[in-house]
């Protein structure tokens, strides 16, 4: 009978298997399990505070507007505290950045993803050995 342990000790890493998480931020509510903000948010408020602009930062996303205005006030909502200073045309043509709240706590996200995934890789590394290295019967991939 095949095996699903190929035996030939080749880790995760050199069959090109790795981690990647995607966390996100998520409320509980009436309707159950709300997510308000993961890595798609992380981008959109790092591409507006590059750019100054929400219409920018929505349109190198492939967003509408209407659409990043919306993520947006979710997040807000979510975290309870703005994350954005909007301001609307005049001298300064309508730019927006992000508040310091915004700023730290898009900061510490970022910093968290990637202790979280550092963290996790080793025992990431262990199970994956333990897996591919198994002896259970089965029928290999073609």
């Amino acid at each position: 009978m095949a095996k699903y342990g190929t035996g030939d000790g080749k880790t995760a890493a050199a069959r090109g298997i790795g981690l990647h998480l995607k966390l996100s931020l998520a409320r509980e509510g009436k309707g159950g399990r709300k997510e308000f903000f993961g890595p798609g948010v992380q981008e959109l408020l790092g591409r507006i505070r590059d750019t100054g602009s929400i219409q920018q930062a929505a349109r190198g996303m492939g967003l509408s507007y209407v659409k990043a205005l919306k993520i947006l006030r979710q997040t807000e909502e979510g975290v309870g505290r703005a994350v954005l200073v909007r301001r609307k045309g005049g001298n300064d043509r309508g730019r927006s950045e992000l508040t310091p709240f915004g700023e730290r706590f898009l900061g510490k996200y970022a910093a968290f993803c990637t202790e979280a995934e550092r963290e996790l890789a080793g025992r990431f590394a262990a199970v994956m050995a333990e897996v591919l290295e198994g002896d259970e019967d089965g029928a290999p991939v073609p």
